[in-house]
C-alpha cells in the first residue's frame, strides 16, 4: 500500500482492482506491505470478482493487525483466509506459506534483542527478575523448568549477564518490555496506566509514618489500617534519597508529573479504594471473591488438592441444620476432589466448592 497514511482517527477505505487468472479459485491469503514510514492498523481486507457471473462470490478478511513498515521487517506481511484447516487438509497453495509464517512468530532465526515490529510469540523462563551485574546479592533464582516450575513469560532477546550467563538482563525501564503489536494497550488505556503509577507514586511518598512498633512488620494489624492507607493526606516534599531511587526505577515523564504534584503547596491526595472494597469494606471476607482471588494471578499453580482437614489446624467446627458438624459433611467432599488448598508462605488457605 503506498502514500501517506493518516493517523489512527479514523477508519479508511481503500478499493483496488487487480487481475487474476480465469480459473482462479478461492484466494485463501493475501500479501501486502507497507512503504510509508509509519505503521498503519489493518482492520479487514474483502476480495470480490468483478465479472458478472462470479460477482457474488466475496471472501472477507479479519485482520485486526499492524502493519509495519517493509524497511523494518523486511519482510511483507500476509494475512490469510479466515478459514481452519486440519494439517492434512491445508490446501497444498497454502502449506509453505503456513510454515513460514509460524517459524517467523516463533522468532527461532532471531539472535539479536526483538524489536517492537517483530511479531515473535516465543516464550522463555523468567531469568531476569535479578540483576547479578550489580553485585551477587542482586542475584535471584531462575523460575522454570524442573527445580523451579513456573509458568513461561513472551521471550525477549536481551542480552545475557556479564556475571552470570544463565540471566538476561533488565529492561531499561518499566514500560520498555517487548510486548507483540498486536497485544499492546491502545494509547488510550496506556495513557490510564501511567496516571495510575503517578498516582501511586504520589500515594507511598506520603504514607503516614509509622510507629517504631510496626517498622520492622510488612502486616496489617486491622482492616482500619488498609482503609487509613487510602485517606487524604499530605504531600511532602520528596526526599533526596527517594528523589534517587525513583531516578533509577521510575521513567522520566511519569517522575516529572510525581514532583510536579508533589512541589504543590500542601496539595491533597486522595488514593482511590480498590474496587474490591469500593461498595463493602468487607467484601474481601466472603468465600466468593476468597476463590476469585485464588484463581488469579500466579495463585492457580499454587493450588492442590486438600487430601485432609487437618492440614488446616481447625479443631471447632459448627454444625449445620441437620446437627452434622461442618468437619462431617467436607468427608466426602475430599473423596470427591471437591476441595482445594492454597500454598502461601504464612501458611495454608482451603477452600470448599
Amino acid at each position: 500500500m503506498k502514500g501517506k497514511i493518516n493517523l489512527p482517527t479514523k477508519i479508511i477505505k481503500f478499493k483496488l482492482k487487480f487481475e487474476v487468472e480465469k480459473q482462479f479459485g478461492t484466494p485463501g491469503a493475501f500479501v501486502i506491505e507497507n512503504e510509508d514510514k509509519h505503521e498503519f492498523f489493518l482492520k479487514s481486507a474483502t476480495l470480490q470478482y468483478i465479472v458478472p457471473e462470479r460477482k457474488h462470490e466475496s471472501f472477507h478478511f479479519k485482520c485486526n493487525s499492524w502493519v509495519y513498515p517493509l524497511d523494518k521487517t523486511g519482510v511483507k506481511r500476509i494475512f490469510f483466509l479466515n478459514q481452519l484447516y486440519l494439517p492434512s487438509k491445508t490446501p497444498p497453495g497454502l502449506v509453505e506459506l503456513r510454515k513460514k509464517e509460524v517459524e517467523k512468530l516463533r522468532g527461532k532465526r532471531l539472535k539479536d534483542e526483538i524489536k517492537p515490529w517483530d511479531r515473535v510469540y516465543d516464550y522463555d523462563y523468567y531469568n531476569d527478575l535479578g540483576d547479578p551485574d550489580n553485585g551477587r546479592e542482586y542475584a535471584r533464582p531462575v523460575l522454570g523448568g524442573h527445580q523451579f516450575p513456573y509458568p513461561r513469560r513472551l521471550k525477549t532477546g536481551r542480552p545475557a549477564c556479564q556475571h552470570d550467563e544463565s540471566a538476561e538482563c533488565r529492561p531499561a525501564g518499566c514500560f520498555q518490555v517487548y510486548v507483540p503489536p498486536d497485544e499492546r494497550l491502545s494509547h488510550e488505556k496506556q495513557e490510564e496506566v501511567i496516571n495510575n503509577l503517578a498516582d501511586a507514586l504520589i500515594h507511598f511518598i506520603t504514607g503516614k509514618p509509622r510507629s517504631e512498633s510496626h517498622r520492622d512488620t510488612s502486616k496489617f494489624d486491622s482492616p482500619e489500617e488498609i482503609f487509613d492507607f487510602f485517606s487524604d493526606k499530605e504531600v511532602r516534599e520528596l526526599e533526596g534519597w527517594v528523589m534517587q531511587k525513583l531516578q533509577k526505577l521510575v521513567p522520566t515523564d511519569i517522575l516529572n508529573q510525581v514532583v510536579a504534584t508533589t512541589e504543590t503547596s500542601r496539595n491533597l491526595v486522595n488514593s482511590q479504594l480498590p474496587s474490591i472494597i469500593a461498595e463493602d469494606k468487607y467484601a474481601w471476607l466472603y468465600d466468593g471473591e476468597f476463590g476469585r482471588q485464588m484463581l488469579a494471578g500466579t495463585n492457580p499453580v499454587r493450588i492442590r488438592l486438600l487430601k485432609d482437614y487437618s492440614e488446616i489446624e481447625r479443631t471447632n467446627w459448627p454444625n449445620d441444620d441437620t446437627g452434622k458438624t461442618i468437619q462431617e459433611v467436607r468427608k466426602g467432599r475430599i473423596q470427591e476432589g471437591r476441595s482445594k488448598i492454597l500454598n502461601v508462605s504464612s501458611g495454608c488457605a482451603g477452600v470448599d466448592r
